[in-house]
């Protein structure tokens, strides 16, 4: 068998293959940077920027935050390039959850496109069930001028303004004890020390479980249906709670009872207990404890 020889490829055919490659690659990279350069100018077109923002269902303060912070955000780029405000590239859902993040306060909010120039921002804003105040405050004497208000789910979503007298429920209680983000190795003094200088252990909180907040505030409204007027509620414990009533003398109970059986006992006790041949009254009431399974004690003043 003879020995084949290869074909010699010669040093102008590899120069050539070379120079076109290169040419071919710069060709590539041309169209490359002329369809970015395309997009960006799309992206740019004046008729395609949002120009208005609409914020619908928000208190004039709060819509007001709410445009400066979209505004300010419209005002960033994608890949430094691509602008936000541009109708099809701003980030709709990740603006509704930075702005749920930011304001506790909105319960609901959709970021909408009305058309190629103008958003809409539609707002649904907790609405305050009862005012709640820090347990540190409970001996002090009418210091109102460190609370929150409490939605009717039991989350704290924003400070509230001085009160003269009982224009909403009052709850007082430790902030952080029903807080289930907390250690609970860390001691309630540590806890309530931290809260005064640090509004986010605060605002943002579940007081109570929901499921347990309805019921106790329920639970206060049905007594109004016996006769059993209230203004302030203290949680004292996990196991116990005091309703301060406005007959006088506070209401014990505990909030893993079965409420509606409980509601059932107060009312009848109260019937034998002040009929009218009765010497006592209601506003002799010292305390009303009904954490006992078969009987209601009364203790008067």
């Amino acid at each position: 068998m003879g020995i084949q020889r290869l074909p010699l490829i010669s040093k102008r055919s590899t120069s050539n293959h070379r120079k076109r490659n290169v040419f071919y690659g710069g060709v590539v990279l041309v169209l490359v940077v002329c369809a970015v350069a395309g997009v960006v100018w799309l992206s740019q077109m004046d008729s395609h920027q949002i120009k208005k923002v609409q914020v619908k269902g928000a208190s004039e303060t709060l819509a007001g935050e709410i445009v400066s912070v979209v505004e300010e955000e419209m005002a960033k780029k994608i890949l430094w390039l691509f602008p936000k405000r541009n109708t099809f590239l701003f980030p709709k859902k990740n603006t509704e959850s930075m702005l749920l993040d930011k304001y506790p306060r909105i319960k609901s909010i959709s970021v909408d496109s009305i058309n190629f120039s103008k958003i809409l921002i539609t707002v649904v804003e907790r609405e305050p069930a009862v005012l709640w105040c820090r347990e540190y405050m409970l001996d002090s004497e009418n210091d109102m001028s460190d609370c929150y208000f409490v939605d009717k789910t039991g989350y704290v979503f924003t400070e509230a303004p001085y009160f003269s007298d009982h224009v909403y429920f009052e709850l007082y209680g430790s902030p952080l004890v029903f807080d289930k983000k907390v250690e609970a190795t860390t001691s309630p003094d540590i806890l309530a020390e931290k809260a005064v200088d640090d509004l986010a252990s605060v605002i943002g909180i579940q007081l109570l479980p929901k499921e347990t907040f309805v019921l106790v505030i329920s639970f206060v409204r049905s007594l109004e249906q016996i006769s059993i007027g209230s203004y302030s509620l203290t949680i004292r414990d996990e196991d116990l709670f005091e309703i301060s009533m406005d007959s006088g003398g506070i209401l014990k109970f505990s909030p893993t009872q079965d409420l509606v059986e409980v509601l059932g006992k107060i009312k009848t006790a109260y019937e034998k207990k002040f009929t009218e041949s009765s010497e006592k009254t209601p506003s002799q009431i010292e305390y009303v404890d009904v954490r006992f399974a078969n009987k209601v004690l009364f203790k008067f003043e």
